[in-house]
């Protein structure tokens, strides 16, 4: 069904148009990195040296993603675990270097070619994506640890993708998508007033504090709420 709908973006350095502006934009980033991105903002980042660059693009309402893409070399874009030895301390040095300005997630995303032979003759190509787990960098002891994690992940991925669709050809790795986002991870803090609605309803605890241990403060009220509700009722018990 997608084949049949008309394709309204065209790409400005060749002549392939494309459905969506998102197979546009892929299309982009895989065959024309010197073209900017339509609604991806690049960044200002000079290029790091090996077979890497890096996009600066908008990731949401709080965050912004930056992306670092690793192209494989001639002899390595024919096999993944070569590719991933290949880009491994490249890899782990962009982590560990975002890291320094603190606590990050992160992501990986490989971008392949498969090709078979179609039932006319001819040639079929498919251009699946395999996405590892998301890791959290705390501490940058374990940034090794969680770029092989996220190889096995994607190497499960790519198994699957062989069990699941069988006929399928690797004709070449295109890139390894590093997503890196800030992280932010919810934490207590100090006293916010309610709103009129929830206070109405008295039935929230928000108890007016000058520290960052709003919590705390909420969790002594509760215990001493129990306790007093406790004592009444024993006060009234014993009065009848």
């Amino acid at each position: 069904m997608q084949k049949r709908q008309e394709k309204k973006y065209d790409c400005g350095k060749c002549n392939r148009s494309f459905i969506s502006l998102q197979h546009l934009n892929q299309h982009v980033s895989a065959n024309h990195p010197e073209i900017k991105l339509t609604s991806v903002k690049r960044g200002t980042a000079s290029t790091p040296e090996g077979n890497s660059k890096r996009v600066r693009r908008e990731g949401g309402a709080l965050n912004t993603v930056t992306s670092t893409f690793f192209q494989p070399t001639k002899n390595s874009k024919k096999d993944f675990l070569l590719f991933f030895d290949e880009i491994t301390p490249q890899l782990e040095e962009k982590i560990e270097e975002i890291w320094e300005k603190g606590a990050v997630k992160w992501y990986g995303v490989v971008k392949a070619v498969f090709k078979r032979e179609s039932e006319d003759g001819g040639e079929e190509r498919v251009t699946p994506y395999f996405k590892s787990n998301v890791q959290i960098e705390l501490v940058d002891d374990i940034v090794g640890d969680h770029v092989q994690a996220s190889f096995t992940k994607i190497s499960e991925a790519v198994d699957e993708f062989d069990r699941r669709v069988s006929g399928w050809i690797l004709d070449k790795i295109v890139h390894f998508e590093l997503c890196v986002v800030k992280y932010q991870p919810l934490r207590a803090s100090s006293y916010i007033i309610l709103p009129k609605k929830l206070v109405d309803k008295k039935a929230v605890l928000n108890i007016q504090n000058e520290d960052q241990k709003c919590l705390v403060w909420c969790l002594i009220a509760h215990k001493l709420n129990m306790i007093i509700f406790v004592y009444h009722t024993t006060l009234l018990t014993s009065r009848r």
